[in-house]
């Protein structure tokens, strides 16, 4: 059964490349290392990380939970499957959220386009 859907579309110019850098605390606290060390290693990294931070506010709109309760945005991590599939690990409150709502599948779909991504999330228990 569908329990939550969520959809992000940001304009890319957003997130300039200045807080996609390391040494910046807003990356740090957005993206989990695993997703630091994919995205560096990315064509365009750029474009990579904004296409994470849109599936995060997917995720995170599909959870249907109060602000307060995401403490950094790493709680939301986006990673890709062999195939380039985009897949969701939930970790600390996010996680605890998704376990008390009985969610059993994340369904992400991101996609990019000139100078936008989109993001589109689907939950079921």
């Amino acid at each position: 059964m569908v329990v939550g859907i969520g959809t992000d579309i940001l304009h890319m110019s957003t997130l300039n490349e200045q807080f996609l850098k390391p040494s910046d605390p807003f990356f740090r606290k957005t993206y989990t290392e695993e997703e630091q060390k994919a995205g560096v290693q990315h064509e365009v990294p750029h474009i990579y990380f904004c296409m994470r931070f849109a599936g995060k506010e997917a995720v995170f709109k599909a959870l249907n939970t109060y602000p307060d309760m995401l403490k950094q945005w790493n709680e939301i991590e986006v990673l890709s499957s062999d195939n380039g599939a985009p897949y969701v690990r939930l970790h600390g409150n996010m996680k605890k959220v998704a376990e008390e709502k009985g969610i059993q599948q994340i369904m992400l779909s991101l996609s990019y386009d000139k100078d936008y991504v989109l993001a589109f999330c689907v939950m079921s228990t």
